[in-house]
């Protein structure tokens, strides 16, 4: 917006206030912070004709909706009065969403799907001197129908147009995306999804509108064709204080893996999904055995609170599977309460022996200045044993939210214990969901063991196959990579989206693959169509002559290898460099530095690189294409390359004589080469500014 900010307008004064009671200030100032970019962001409230796209960009269960409610309510201060807010279709996440839209928003006329049939009262809200109309509906095709019903019966009641508006789309990369566009690549004349037509509807209704995209997850967002749906700008939420995420649980750098940690033999898995012995795998016991301890001392530590926790089984998305475990959960509650009561030693003695050695294993990490001595840990679950909840939660639409009854509540299920879902008091949780190729935004949705939960980190363990391990390990350092580029060139729209070995960015049928590219591990790329007419690179030859003679002095010694350089100093060389835009192949000039950028977020690449430089190459080009021949042969880049487990920049000076096509003039092309390893950074190669 163009027009000065209002920063303390009653809305956002009320919301602050209704913030510090959940945050401290310092938290609180950041969603506001974050807030003021998108107001920078929205088009005048008085200018018709002018359409956004952003990305509000979290992290899994990091306070998404607070900055979400603090946007809305400093747009509302700053004259926006039409708010819609799309939310995910499960009737337990709407309400969730709704009341806190409600909590927060006091201010604002907020009206529920449920309100949307029937003669509409809400047009005075939309007025200048009006307090602002929030409606939040479902991602359903009923619902939305309903709503742009309501839509234009709006529209006829204030004289045939309806106000500039700010569309926010919570979880916008789960059911807003067209699920057709894989199959439209071949069937040009097929349809797009039913849910993405209402939503691209929904959008039309304004004469100007930002649809504003919420999620934790933007992989299928980045990599969507230029059109309606991939984001033109990005606001970064970074999470407060006592945040717990991929950091903590997968990070080499500074997590905490081998504390919280604990791994679960595939066999163990095996037993639980495909036998019929319905006893639990010595993993669950163990499992169970930590969940039930870790919570006992917690609540023998807040003796005057009425404390109660959670524990996450999440092993399959089948109902079948989610059936079975919770046969071998029952089986060993059974077990538990026939041993404690049993006159047999032996049966008592396992018991005791599984909670001591799960006691042995939290005390290590117990943050408290007077531990509980094991017996009296052991006799106080004795006592309560009988206080435990078992819930299945499937998909089925009548389902219940989790409930909190009692004081050790034991959650089983798939899908619907993922995305949206807040866990409280999550200390345990037993994951198992695999596939031979899985989707990286799906997985870092299963993340449920994310979150606000410090306090609660000393006893909290993650039990989970070594594979497993390995995959949220690469997602964690994917995400982390993004969010620093991001954090750099949050206008951009080249985002690169680092996968690997089983991994694929997101779902396939809402991507194009005719638009799909990759920089794979080892590979090489430069660019097809250099600039090489003697006005377009004289100077800069120059001074690329200039620089690279004092990285690389011994160009002209055929032994000398590669040398150590930057990342950053590759970045630099490459932008010096010219070529054409759209010039064919993967190479774009913007493209190949965000690649490089999100490997140096990486820290297993660091800053670190490697430099060839060669001279009086005398290459030239296909007449019939105008796109250079093959620069760098593989023997050469086996001879010249130090090291593979970094990027490689070559430089190779060529005379440009007119012999072979050119102008007489020399001129330099970059190759680089991408670092050894398993993995691949996949873009869309529509992707350009």
């Amino acid at each position: 917006m163009k027009t000065p900010l209002i920063d303390r307008g009653s809305n956002i004064t009320y919301l602050q206030q209704n913030l510090l009671n959940k945050m401290d200030s310092e938290d609180a100032s950041r969603l506001v912070d974050r807030a003021k970019e998108l107001i920078a962001e929205l088009p005048d409230i008085d200018v018709n004709g002018q359409n956004r796209i952003g990305l509000l960009l979290g992290l899994i269960q990091s306070g998404k909706t607070s900055a979400l409610t603090t946007g809305i309510a400093l747009a509302a201060d700053n004259g926006y009065r039409m708010f819609i807010v799309l939310t995910t279709d499960n009737n337990w996440l709407y309400d969730q969403t709704l009341g806190r839209l409600k909590n927060d928003l006091q201010k604002l006329q907020i009206e529920s799907k449920t309100t949307l049939e029937g003669t509409l009262l809400w047009p005075p809200a939309l007025s200048q001197n009006g307090a602002g109309l929030v409606l939040v509906v479902s991602k359903n095709q009923t619902k939305l129908r309903d709503l742009l019903k309501a839509l234009e019966q709006m529209k006829a009641q204030m004289g045939g147009s309806l106000p500039n508006a700010l569309v926010i789309d919570d979880e916008a990369d789960q059911a807003s995306l067209d699920t057709q566009t894989s199959k439209r690549a071949k069937q040009p004349t097929i349809p797009p999804g039913r849910i993405n037509t209402l939503i691209t509807e929904v959008r039309t209704k304004f004469q100007s509108c930002t649809y504003l995209q919420v999620t934790a997850t933007p992989q299928a967002l980045f990599l969507q064709d230029r059109g309606l749906y991939r984001p033109e700008f990005t606001i970064l939420v970074e999470p407060g204080k006592g945040y717990i995420g991929g950091n903590n649980f997968f990070s080499l750098q500074w997590g905490r893996a081998e504390d919280l940690i604990r791994y679960v033999p595939q066999a163990d898995l095996d037993q639980i999904l495909t036998s019929n012995d319905e006893s639990p795998a010595p993993s669950l016991r163990k499992a169970l055995a930590t969940f039930f301890v870790g919570a006992t001392i917690k609540c023998l530590l807040s003796p005057t609170e009425q404390l109660k926790f959670s524990f996450l089984c999440h092993i399959s998305q089948k109902k079948s599977h989610h059936q079975k475990a919770y046969n071998a959960i029952m089986t060993y509650r059974q077990q538990l309460l026939d041993g404690l009561v049993s006159t047999n030693e032996t049966q008592r003695n396992r018991i005791e022996q599984e909670f001591r050695a799960a006691y042995d294993d939290l005390v290590v990490t117990l943050n408290a200045p007077q531990k509980p001595a094991f017996q009296e840990v052991f006799e106080e679950f004795t006592a309560f044993i009988n206080g435990m909840e078992i819930q299945v939660l499937n998909s089925d639409k009548d389902e219940p939210a989790p409930k909190y009854d009692r004081r050790y509540n034991i959650y089983i299920g798939g899908t619907k214990l993922s995305r949206g879902v807040t866990i409280d008091n999550l200390i345990v949780t037993y994951y198992g969901r695999q596939a031979k190729t899985t989707n990286m935004d799906t997985v870092l949705q299963h993340a449920r063991m994310y979150g606000y939960r410090e306090p609660l980190l000393d006893v909290t363990r993650l039990f989970v196959t070594a594979e497993i391990e390995d995959r949220f390990r690469l997602i964690n350092e994917s995400e982390q990579g993004l969010r620093k580029v991001i954090e750099t060139y949050p206008n951009e729209q080249y985002r690169v989206i680092r996968i690997g070995k089983g991994l694929n960015a997101t779902r396939r049928n809402v991507l194009n693959p005719n638009n799909k590219g990759y920089f794979g591990a080892g590979s090489s790329t430069f660019p097809h169509r250099p600039m090489y007419k003697k006005e377009e690179v004289a100077t800069i030859t120059q001074e690329l002559d200039n620089k690279l003679d004092a990285l690389y002095p011994n160009f002209s010694d055929p032994s000398e290898k590669a040398l150590p350089i930057t990342v950053d100093q590759i970045v630099e060389i490459i932008r010096m460099t010219r070529s054409e835009p759209n010039g064919g192949g993967l190479w774009d000039t913007e493209r190949v530095i965000t690649a490089l950028e999100t490997l140096r977020a990486d820290p297993t690449y660091g800053n670190a690189a490697y430099l060839a430089v060669r001279k009086n190459r005398d290459i030239g080009k296909n007449p019939q294409t105008g796109t250079v021949r093959a620069v760098l042969s593989g023997g050469e880049e086996d001879r010249l390359v130090t090291n593979k487990k970094y990027p490689t920049l070559f430089m190779f000076r060529l005379t440009g004589s007119k012999d072979k096509e050119w102008d007489d003039a020399p001129f330099w092309i970059p190759i680089l080469r991408f670092p050894d390893g398993q993995f691949a950074l996949e873009f869309n190669i529509t992707n350009t500014l």
